[in-house]
């Protein structure tokens, strides 16, 4: 008994630690979109990692992009974050590096699987970051595209003037 009520008030301690730093995180992105004359809308939600994760994924769909920390490492809970942003959203996600910040996209990665998703995120990236001049199509091998090949991706955007490589990721790789 001891130990799990030690248990439960670390948790509680831990959870409120947690939901007010998310309230200063959120007041700081609202600060600085207004700043920058931006439209910016924050939410939070509590729940477990999955369900955070799920949730932001079908909440990113309704966004022009999505903003999530870079992950770490493949186990560090950004991780779910970036991939459900990333995966069931369809649309752009900017991953935000602590390191450094810059006023303007100059260079892009966009993950590439032949897709209608993966086109129009690739779409909607480049109309919303038009000073991008690098791009890096990544296409992981061994996950089959299920459309137009990463190749043929790279050339559209060349055609468009647009400096694009194409990066082939081997299955597993990190």
């Amino acid at each position: 008994m001891v130990a799990s009520s030690l248990v439960a008030g670390a948790l509680k301690v831990a959870n409120y630690k947690a939901r007010e730093a998310a309230r200063a995180a959120a007041s700081i992105a609202q600060d600085a979109a207004r700043i920058a004359g931006a439209n910016c809308t924050v939410m939070l939600h509590e729940d477990t990692l999955t369900g955070i994760a799920d949730w932001l994924g079908r909440r990113a769909r309704l966004a022009d992009v999505t903003i999530v920390d870079r992950p770490v490492n493949v186990v560090d809970a950004q991780q779910a974050f970036f991939e459900d942003a990333l995966f069931a959203s369809g649309r752009p996600v900017l991953v935000a590096s602590p390191d450094s910040c810059s006023k303007s996209i100059k260079r892009m990665a966009i993950a590439w699987n032949g897709s209608r998703v993966s086109a129009r995120a690739m779409g909607d990236a480049i109309a919303l970051f038009p000073a991008a001049s690098q791009i890096d199509v990544i296409v992981v091998t061994g996950e089959g595209e299920t459309g137009i090949p990463g190749a043929e991706a790279t050339q559209h955007l060349a055609r468009r003037g647009l400096n694009a490589n194409l990066v082939d990721v081997p299955r597993g790789a990190s």
